[in-house]
């Protein structure tokens, strides 16, 4: 288990809303378990991501809004087209 992952986990269900039960994503046949976080708010210039915690990780996962989505309900939340880890360890130094 990743180094801080606790003290991640509960900043993220603080800043997000609680998630209870880990969920599985495959992108580009790699399957990924963990707890998902985000709203509507999460993007990368114009790129919408979500954060996903899994048990030795920090990624962002990628997706694509559907055209004339305006709810976010529209998207493929288990199918990301791209994953970016993040740097986990800067996120507890300086973020959490």
């Amino acid at each position: 288990m990743m180094t801080g992952y606790k003290e991640m986990k509960a900043w993220m269900d603080r800043k997000f809303g609680t998630s209870k039960a880990k969920t599985t994503v495959t992108c580009d046949g790699k399957t990924y378990t963990g707890h998902m976080y985000g709203n509507d708010d999460c993007f990368d210039g114009n790129d919408f991501f979500q954060f996903f915690l899994t048990d030795d990780a920090l990624l962002k996962l990628y997706y694509h809004i559907p055209e004339g989505c305006t709810d976010f309900n529209g998207i493929d939340y288990d199918a990301p087209y791209d994953v970016r880890a993040e740097d986990a360890q800067y996120w507890l130094d300086y973020v959490v």
